[in-house]
């Protein structure tokens, strides 16, 4: 799981900020190693037919839609044939990081539709990562419910493709809302416990470790 491609963080978010040089150094060592990426339903579809997966099969997501994936992280996933998947907060499209006024970076540049419909069209998944980056676990249901189809709906209008991977904000959610999750037609939904394998069986709760800087 990564977040930010860029070497300008303010503190609160520098943890979340990997510099486009440290990046790049991964993505060689994954092409070094021969690992096999996929992206989360290309996991998901292998994981539900059954499909073996080599020992060197990785999944690489980025949270929250940074325009700074446009610019650093595309350019280096086409270089070494890598692919991964893209979690959008639909509200913040063409603008700002207006959600991270606790980490002091309101100001951080979002991805534009345009830049969306391009990466889209690269082999990179874009899913849904609610509307307004809410907490879901905390927020009224209506409320839940509400970011999690919104997202969805809006990113198949602009895109002109089915959404099925979800990443829920911040990584909580409770049992009501992963079945908010399914009924609105995702099949699988990424969360934050830091974990270094997938090996959960519930494919509304896939683990991921945070690179951080």
């Amino acid at each position: 799981m990564y977040h930010s491609i860029s070497d300008h963080a303010q503190p609160r978010f520098r943890k979340y900020a990997l510099s486009p040089a440290r990046f790049a150094e991964q993505m060689a060592y994954l092409a070094r190693q021969r690992c096999v990426t996929l992206t989360v339903s290309q996991y998901v579809a292998a994981r539900t037919t059954g499909v073996a997966l080599p020992e060197s099969a990785v999944v690489l997501t980025f949270d929250d839609g940074f325009a700074g994936f446009y610019k650093e992280a595309l350019p280096v996933l086409s270089r070494y044939g890598v692919v991964g998947g893209l979690s959008i907060p639909t509200a913040f499209v063409n603008g700002t990081s207006r959600f991270l006024q606790r980490e002091g970076e309101t100001d951080r540049l979002m991805l534009t539709w345009e830049q969306l419909i391009d990466i889209s069209s690269s082999g990179v998944e874009c899913g849904a990562h609610s509307h307004r980056h809410l907490q879901l676990d905390v927020v009224p249901m209506d409320m839940a419910r509400a970011e999690i189809t919104r997202s969805k709906k809006v990113l198949e209008e602009k895109l002109n493709r089915t959404i099925t991977s979800f990443a829920y904000p911040y990584g909580f959610y409770r049992p009501a809302v992963q079945q908010m999750v399914r009924e609105a037609g995702y099949l699988s939904a990424c969360s934050v416990r830091f974990a270094k394998r997938l090996t959960t069986a519930d494919l509304f709760a896939i683990l991921r470790t945070n690179i951080a800087r």
